[in-house]
């Protein structure tokens, strides 16, 4: 999974030769051995931005920015909260985003996620596209699961469905992933996040929004200790809110009965922390 242990936040300030005044930047590093090391890509990482700014000023190439790594492989910037398994071994993580959801992270246990497409406006229904619904998506659903003929658990979220392969571990990075993921009509976004991060994802608990607040104000990692206390102030508001929600419901089971020993693991954790029974979904 490329998911970091370890992230860091380097800030600089540097004289570039093709300026008058000294350029301040930060950057964000990251490392699976130590803080140390993450704080050494950082500074590294904020050099580089210099460097970019300064061909920029210059009217340099601009592929600087593809030369320094700044492409779409960047590993999300994730705390971890809670990890399974250690070391090499570690099949699963639960991480916090961006906006403060928690995220389930797996190495080789199967999420598929399936949204509805929005509902056509005035111009689709003028040329006569139709969107599928919420039925015609599961009919969908049933069917790939039969014809693939895998043990999947299939899920009703707030935008579409979620599948969860229980049959076979399968690789995020593997040509049966790809086939799995366009056979059950998986969101492309989602497809490429998971072969970059090297891992298939599933939110835990609420979108903040949808529970009536907004996102965090401050990244992690926090700047100063007071965008910490904010953070804090915020998580317990969010944990409170989100009590009244659910990230999905159970739909059905669907397939072979039997299931791999570390798929069952991840049932267990994601139902008990995504499933709230008689909940709205958020």
């Amino acid at each position: 999974m490329n998911i970091p242990r370890y992230w860091a936040r380097a800030a600089i300030s540097v004289t570039i030769p093709s300026d008058t005044e000294p350029f301040a930047t930060e950057a964000f590093g990251h490392s699976e051995t130590s803080v140390a090391d993450a704080e050494k890509d950082a500074r590294q990482r904020a050099m580089r931005v210099a460097a970019w700014y300064d061909g920029l000023a210059r009217d340099a190439d601009i592929e600087l920015t593809r030369r320094y790594g700044y492409g779409d492989n960047r590993p999300l910037r994730e705390r971890i909260e809670r990890e399974f398994g250690s070391g090499p071994e570690r099949y699963a993580a639960v991480t916090r985003n961006a906006y403060g959801s928690l995220v389930l992270n797996c190495a080789s246990v199967c999420f598929i996620d399936v949204d509805l497409a929005p509902q056509p406006g005035r111009f689709a229904r003028l040329f006569g596209k139709r969107v599928p619904d919420a039925e015609a998506v599961l009919a969908s659903m049933r069917a790939a699961a039969d014809a693939a003929r895998v043990g999947i658990r299939i899920y009703r979220t707030k935008a579409g469905f979620r599948g969860l392969i229980t049959s076979e571990l399968v690789d995020p990075a593997s040509r049966r992933s790809d086939d799995l993921m366009e056979r059950f009509g998986s969101d492309p976004k989602y497809r490429a996040l998971c072969r970059v991060q090297r891992c298939f994802r599933a939110r835990l608990t609420p979108k903040p929004w949808r529970c009536g607040l907004p996102g965090p104000a401050w990244p992690w990692p926090f700047r100063s200790p007071e965008h910490e206390a904010a953070f804090k102030a915020w998580l317990r508001s969010y944990e409170e809110a989100a009590r009244g929600f659910a990230t999905c419901e159970l739909v059905e089971a669907r397939g072979p009965a039997g299931q791999h020993p570390l798929a069952a693991t991840i049932v267990r954790e994601h139902d008990a922390m995504a499933c709230q029974s008689g909940c709205p979904l958020a």
